[in-house]
């Protein structure tokens, strides 16, 4: 097996085992039959479309990975390398970071718990959404989570996979007013079931401050970790936008250049990274002017759009592909942590060679799987994961079968055909 990068190796590997159907690797486990002799194979290639192929969002660590140690995480690293995934989110720790950010500023231990969340709440944390809910944070689960980084940093490194580190978004303790009384704070608001108390504040990059802090997040996780090229920063993920007085458009413009300004300022070579969903979610906010005020101030190869919602509403044409600026297409087959057995093999079988196929993509880099609640519905997994090296559509009337064969070790056709039903039935609709 030749490959040009690891997670290509990886892909290769796993190519060959299912063209001769030794097995499947999924999240209930491997069913590989591996022979004592393995059979030799024609010279077959595979290229894949995509540079970016990258897997989970943001609120991935909230419904599935909150709890995961080394071992499960090893697993699961294996997974997205025989898969053929380079980029995954990797937030693990983020925390232990921002709280010594914050000490070093002047903030008190008691100011940082009254901001941070249980953990299974901190995506939400994280986006701007929640503060101070569940039972906050401990030193031992920092050390543990920089630990559990450390193994997660290096074994992605050997299988060629790029981390998305959370960067500053903003989102800043209310103790921080007691310590800079001069700087503009704006209350979030995300869902009316949380009280005043347990809604962050947001501080806009008008103040030098706001690179002081965006800066100092960097330079810390990187004393700690490494390097790393691919930084979260996400301020309206679901909120809406701070009443400043001023038109949207403009307030997004000067945010927008002075988050790329930051990030720049302390990883010289960094990309900035955006979550599209929140173009979906909120189309009164959202439309070709706002999006094209947030990123033209950006050059086109230093910002990345996550573009994973397309099962939902894909409206990537809408806004110009992002004005020329790298994007992301992709879906999320589990939103909220559902178990339902959903999705349409269809749509996933065809949309990404749809999407490819489209004059008006603009700068269209990567395919992204970006489920909430995982390790359900693998059939789905495997499927788009194919549509990632393809610019063609999946055939089902032969991919089904082959999965069969690879799924149970037996080519029934009573399997295909079971498959073929659950085509027609529940894996014909999203609901």
């Amino acid at each position: 097996i030749i490959g040009t990068s690891p997670s290509a190796l990886c892909r290769g590997a796993y190519d060959y085992l299912r063209s001769h159907g030794l097995g499947t690797v999924g999240w209930a486990g491997p069913r590989l039959r591996l022979p004592a002799t393995f059979p030799n194979a024609p010279d077959s290639s595979a290229t894949s479309p995509f540079a970016v192929r990258h897997c989970y969002n943001a609120v991935t660590p909230g419904y599935t990975t909150t709890y995961w140690g080394w071992e499960r995480w090893e697993r699961e690293l294996d997974w997205l390398a025989l898969h053929g995934y380079n980029m995954i989110m990797a937030p693990v720790a983020t925390e232990a970071i921002a709280s010594r950010v914050w000490k070093s500023m002047g903030l008190s231990d008691a100011e940082i718990a009254e901001y941070d969340t249980g953990p299974a709440h901190l995506p939400w944390q994280r986006m701007g959404c929640i503060r101070n809910v569940g039972s906050g944070l401990t030193d031992s689960w920092h050390r543990d989570q920089i630990a559990l980084q450390k193994k997660r940093l290096a074994r992605m490194k050997e299988l060629g996979i790029e981390p998305v580190v959370q960067g500053f978004a903003g989102f800043v303790p209310p103790g921080l007013k007691r310590l800079h009384p001069e700087v503009k704070l704006y209350d979030t608001h995300w869902n009316d079931g949380f009280p005043v108390s347990q809604r962050p504040v947001v501080m806009l990059p008008d103040t030098p401050l706001w690179s002081k802090i965006g800066q100092a997040f960097i330079t810390e996780w990187k004393k700690e970790f490494g390097e790393a090229r691919y930084w979260l920063v996400d301020s309206f993920n679901e909120l809406q936008l701070p009443e400043t007085g001023e038109p949207p458009a403009v307030m997004l413009a000067r945010y927008g250049r002075a988050t790329y300004d930051t990030i720049r300022a302390a990883a010289p070579d960094a990309v900035w990274v955006l979550q599209g969903w929140m173009f979906n979610y909120q189309r009164d906010i959202w439309n070709k002017e706002t999006v094209k005020a947030l990123v033209e101030s950006v050059p086109e190869n230093d910002l990345l759009v996550l573009d994973y919602a397309n099962d939902y509403d894909p409206n990537w044409d809408d806004f110009s592909a992002f004005h020329g600026r790298s994007w992301v297409m992709g879906y999320v087959p589990n939103m909220g942590g559902k178990t339902a057995y959903t999705g349409k093999m269809g749509f996933y079988a065809t949309q990404a060679a749809k999407t490819l196929a489209s004059p008006a993509k603009g700068n269209l880099v990567g395919l992204t799987i970006s489920g909430e609640g995982l390790e359900n519905n693998e059939a789905l997994y495997e499927l788009i994961s194919d549509t990632a090296w393809s610019n063609q559509a999946v055939d089902l009337d032969a991919w089904l079968p082959a999965y069969a064969t690879n799924r149970y070790g037996s080519a029934d056709p009573v399997l295909a055909e079971a498959w073929q039903a659950l085509r027609r039935g529940v894996y014909s609709s999203f609901t």
